[in-house]
């Protein structure tokens, strides 16, 4: 508990320390692009609890999880395959390091003209953008396969489909999580770069119509839910992935003891 409750202190110290500062230097002052905290809280208050929820806030929701859906289907779909043939990995490797290396504002720019600025353009944005950390981690995890258990599975006479369900995405999940963690950031990232620069609804276009309109409260209260919106997303996917791999915690244990 008391470890629990240090751990809690040191990440909240800086928050704390920012708000307290922020307090302190927009105190009876007039700035028009840093208003004091209160206004922020009250606009905050006004706008998310919960008045533009519907409007905005499900809107990204649902754009962000329905692409992070489709990078994770598409990507470890296409990962094991690309991992258990030497030759479709050797002839695509580098197709896909160009697609990877490919700047993010030019693909945001080609998935405007090419979908335009609706629901669907955006889910694809999210998912070709997020779709790479987890194919090239399932690739990697893939080839890592234990050889003695593929031997064993051979002997055995397991179907191509038993194998990979029983031995080849087991034995991958930890890496693949991995990827799905930082596919999870670019996802975030992407919804709101991609509501910001073409869209009527969701968080990041309220934020940059907030700021054109020059309402500077809404603005900082969009940034701020933004920030909220990231921590809660990052705890609860941490939280299932702790659960997903709460075998792989325990067998590395008892493998250290």
């Amino acid at each position: 508990m008391t470890r629990l409750l240090a751990r809690t202190a040191t990440y909240a110290a800086l928050p704390l320390a920012v708000l307290a500062a922020w307090w302190y230097l927009t105190r009876g002052g007039e700035s028009l692009y840093f208003p004091p905290p209160g206004q922020v809280f009250t606009r905050f208050r006004e706008n998310w609890l919960f008045a533009l929820v519907p409007e905005h806030v499900m809107p990204s929701l649902v754009r962000m999880f329905s692409g992070l859906l489709l990078s994770v289907v598409v990507g470890v779909a296409l990962g094991v395959a690309l991992g258990m043939s030497d030759l479709a990995h050797r002839a695509t490797k580098p197709w896909l390091t160009l697609l990877r290396s490919t700047p993010g504002p030019v693909v945001v720019v080609t998935f405007l003209v090419l979908f335009g600025t609706g629901s669907v353009g955006k889910v694809l944005m999210i998912a070709f953008v997020s779709v790479f950390p987890v194919l090239l981690n399932t690739v990697d995890g893939v080839r890592a396969a234990e050889p003695v258990l593929l031997d064993v599975a051979a002997s055995y006479r397991l179907s191509r489909r038993e194998r990979v369900t029983r031995i080849v995405l087991p034995g991958a999940l930890p890496q693949i999580s991995v990827g799905v963690r930082t596919s999870v950031a670019l996802a975030f990232i992407v919804m709101i770069v991609s509501e910001y620069f073409g869209g009527s609804d969701g968080v990041g276009y309220f934020t940059r119509d907030s700021a054109s309109g020059f309402a500077i409260p809404d603005m900082w209260s969009g940034m701020l839910l933004l920030g909220l919106l990231g921590i809660a997303v990052n705890v609860l996917v941490a939280v299932a992935q702790r659960r997903a791999l709460r075998w792989y915690a325990g067998a590395r244990a008892a493998a250290k003891s």
